[in-house]
Formats: structure tokens, sequence, C-alpha cells
């Protein structure tokens, strides 16, 4: 069955690879502050702080993106082959009834000549 709304995977992925980079600098703002003398330590720990909340928050949309889609292909999925069965019942039933008419009949006379 192919997925629909590829963007919307695209999207997701972008912003959990952004929330990444995002944590990634924050941790690289910390190291740098340390190394330094020259920053206020304690705002730069702040500042990196906010950072990686901004970046846990970037991941989680992009979680949520891809959840939902995931919910909508198992949707469409499932109501696919629950149309499937429902037609495989028909058809047996339609042999069935078929099958009981023809034995329910009775039998023709041979034609008289």
């Amino acid at each position: 069955m192919k997925r629909k709304f590829g963007l919307l995977g695209v999207i997701a992925a972008l912003l959990q690879v952004g929330g990444v980079v995002t944590i990634a600098v924050s941790i690289g703002l910390v190291v740098a502050a340390l190394i330094g003398t020259t920053v206020n330590i304690g705002f730069a720990l702040a500042q990196a702080l906010s950072i990686v909340v901004a970046g846990l928050t970037l991941i989680a949309f992009g979680g949520v993106i891809a959840m939902v889609r995931e919910i909508e292909f198992n949707t469409r999925r499932n109501a696919y082959y629950t149309m499937l069965i429902v037609r495989g019942q028909r058809a047996r039933q339609a042999k069935r009834a078929a099958q009981q008419s023809r034995r329910q009949r009775p039998a023709t006379p041979p034609p008289t000549a």
C-alpha cells in the first residue's frame, strides 16, 4: 500500500534533525563557556538550557507529525483489509446461496419427443 503525505515525513525528519543540531549547538556553547573566561558562565548555561528545551521541542513536534502520519496510514490500511474481508464474505455467501438454490430445484423431466 502506497504511503500518502510524503512531504509530512520529510518535514518531520527535518524537525527532528534540526532538534538534534540545536542540542549539539547548545553543548558546543557550554563547552565554549567553560573554556573561555570572558563569557558569564551562568548566562551561557541559561542560554544552553533554553536551547536544549527548544531542541527537544523540535524533536517532539517532528515525532508528533510522524506519529499522526503513521496513524493515518494504519487507518487506511485497516479499512482496505476490512473491505477485502467483507467482499470475500459476500462472495462466499453468494456462492453458498447459489449452491443451495441448485439443490432445491426440482429435477426437470427429460424431454419427450
